[in-house]
């Protein structure tokens, strides 16, 4: 019995570092096939849109970009101030 829940330790263990090193190797390899978006990828999506880009214009996405993504002072995103106001109050 004692040896069985130590093949079961052993089991989840295996698993765990299985799971955690197969999945970084998974998100590096897509980082590398799909890199994050950068001035050049914002600029040849307004081409693309019909629009010729300033560098002005692509500085000004990429900051709203990043504040976005960034959390605020209080530890939360800017999605959780949308929300917010949705949410009912207890």
């Amino acid at each position: 019995m004692l040896e069985n829940i130590w093949w079961l330790i052993f089991g989840i263990l295996i698993g765990v570092a299985g799971g955690y090193f197969g999945t970084r190797f998974w998100m590096q390899k897509q980082m590398e096939k799909n890199p994050p978006v950068n001035e050049f990828v914002i600029a040849e999506m307004m081409k693309q849109m019909g629009r010729t880009p300033s560098k002005k214009q692509v500085a000004a996405v990429m900051r709203t970009m990043e504040a976005q993504n960034t959390p605020t002072k209080s530890g939360s995103s800017i999605l959780d101030k949308v929300k917010a106001p949705f949410t009912k109050k207890k």
